[in-house]
């Protein structure tokens, strides 16, 4: 069964488009569908599909929870170039928190909007471009996937959250619906490295923490980020597990101070300079 069957025309009648897999596409073409043409739609249980009338998830969205069949977008007929498709544990299975979002500014890609668990619990947001295990487990509400990642705006884990299921990276953390310069707590699974910038696009001062760690508050690096890379951990060492959620775990790491030790290099290149000189003068 489909996640979401797009139509275009009303009615569920003209050419038809079936997505399988949760993701973030871009634009209408990169599923081949014509952009500015979907009149209808189906979404399955435990499904959230976001319509954005701009491709790269711009301007004007509407969402809908399945499980719900929309024979006519009425108002948004004929308007949307790109989708999210995200999955839910809570079936709603009505059209809910249908909303304009602002134009963004040229210099952030992806409009900063917030995936609020009272309005989205237990949302996923995974990207199509993206790469990793995507494990699943049964719960008592229908299929739910494991995260490896989840971001709060909060200290102690609270607040907005946002769970990350698989390796990406993510330039402009809107892109995942985490608002910018709001990330405060975090936790890591096991296997894998998060890397946290300060500026977009994986530029500026960064953080590594890796897994398995829960960090109740990022101190210095605090409502600090605004881009990450997801990767697997290598170094896969057991005593990094931290039980004490109000200390940081032992693989959290800053990358972007130079190291203690630099200056005694310095001195023994110095000191072997001299040397040289002294002897050739000796020699002489």
């Amino acid at each position: 069964m489909p996640l979401v069957t797009l139509f275009e025309d009303a009615n569920y009648q003209g050419k038809s488009v079936s997505i399988n897999s949760y993701g973030n596409y871009r634009n209408m073409k990169s599923i081949g569908f014509t952009g500015n043409t979907l009149s209808s739609l189906k979404v399955a249980p435990y499904v959230i599909v976001e319509l954005y009338d701009l491709i790269n998830f711009r301007g004007a969205v509407r969402r809908f929870c399945g499980p719900v069949d929309i024979p006519f977008l009425s108002d948004f007929n004929d308007k949307t170039n790109s989708i999210r498709v995200l999955q839910t544990s809570s079936p709603q299975g009505q059209n809910i928190h249908l909303q304009a979002l602002p134009q963004p500014s040229d210099d952030i890609p992806t409009p900063n909007f917030d995936v609020s668990p009272k309005l989205f619990p237990n949302v996923q947001v995974p990207t199509q471009e993206s790469t990793g295990p995507m494990d699943t487990q049964m719960g008592s509400t229908g299929p739910q996937m494991r995260p490896i990642v989840i971001l709060y705006t909060s200290p102690n884990y609270s607040g907005n959250s946002v769970p990350i299921t698989t390796l990406q990276d993510v330039g402009n953390l809107s892109e995942v619906g985490f608002p910018l310069n709001e990330l405060t707590s975090i936790k890591v699974s096991p296997g894998y490295s998060v890397i946290l910038f300060d500026g977009v696009n994986f530029t500026g001062a960064f953080k590594r923490i890796d897994g398995p760690t829960q960090i109740s508050d990022l101190g210095a690096f605090a409502r600090r980020a605004k881009s990450m890379r997801i990767n697997h951990n290598n170094n896969n060492n057991n005593n990094n597990n931290n039980n004490n959620n109000n200390t940081v775990g032992t693989g959290a790491t800053h990358y972007n101070a130079p190291s203690n030790n630099n200056w005694i290099w310095w001195i023994l290149i110095i000191l072997i300079i001299v040397l040289i000189v002294w002897l050739l003068f000796r020699n002489r």
